[in-house]
């Protein structure tokens, strides 16, 4: 094989290796969230070398290495977005599609607030009966419980929603449920019903801070 085709050659694989390995590293995360952040660093990565290559390409134009420092600098990225797409296309690990899940689901808990309750009072709720203080500003929610969201208004009436973990015990759900009887500003609570139905204040069989299990 004659030198040109050889380093050809070399420059080719090389750069479809480098290029797939990126690929492969991100396909490998747990997930499609995880692999966002790991796509970032790798995409940096793939940056600099390809700029190194390209300045280091054109210094040594006048030399035999020097095309193909450049045409390194060109099939990395290439390579490297090619794989992406092909992975992409294939649903190969982290690069597969998800179907997008509600952080809390729709038969779910629900606790609508009073009319009077303040926005302060609200996110108090989040924090501090939903949820532990941990430091300074963090929070950590409470045992048992699994994902909050916070729902639009209904007659007036501030809501959050909120589930629990199907391996939740009954005595993290009743911690939880005595905490938020508890809250002044809670006007009603809701237990496994439909977080997407409106409450009628005439209909509903919750009033003044009890709270009902519907089966």
């Amino acid at each position: 094989m004659k030198p040109i085709y050889k380093r050809l050659t070399i420059a080719t694989v090389v750069s479809l290796a480098a290029g797939c390995l990126g690929t492969a590293f991100v396909a490998r995360s747990e997930n499609g969230y995880f692999a966002g952040f790991v796509a970032l660093p790798v995409l940096l990565v793939y940056g600099i070398v390809s700029v190194v290559l390209l300045v280091y390409g054109l210094v040594t134009i006048t030399k035999p290495t020097g095309p193909f420092l450049l045409l390194a600098a060109v099939l990395i990225p290439a390579f490297s977005i090619g794989s992406a797409l092909l992975a992409k296309h294939f649903e190969v690990g982290a690069y597969r599609e998800e179907p997008m899940r509600p952080i809390v689901p729709s038969i779910a808990n629900k606790v609508i607030f009073k009319k009077d309750a303040t926005h302060e009072e609200v996110q108090n709720f989040w924090s501090e009966v939903l949820s532990d203080r941990v430091g300074a500003s963090g929070k950590r929610t409470r045992p048992g419980i699994q994902g909050i969201s916070s729902n639009p208004p209904e007659n007036g009436h501030e809501v959050v929603t909120f589930s629990f973990f199907e391996n939740a015990t009954e005595a993290q759900i009743a911690d939880v449920r005595s905490r938020i009887l508890a809250y002044p500003p809670v006007d009603q609570y809701l237990e496994n019903v439909d977080t997407s139905a409106p409450v009628s204040p005439e209909s509903s069989p919750v009033n003044g801070n009890s709270a009902t299990r519907v089966k």
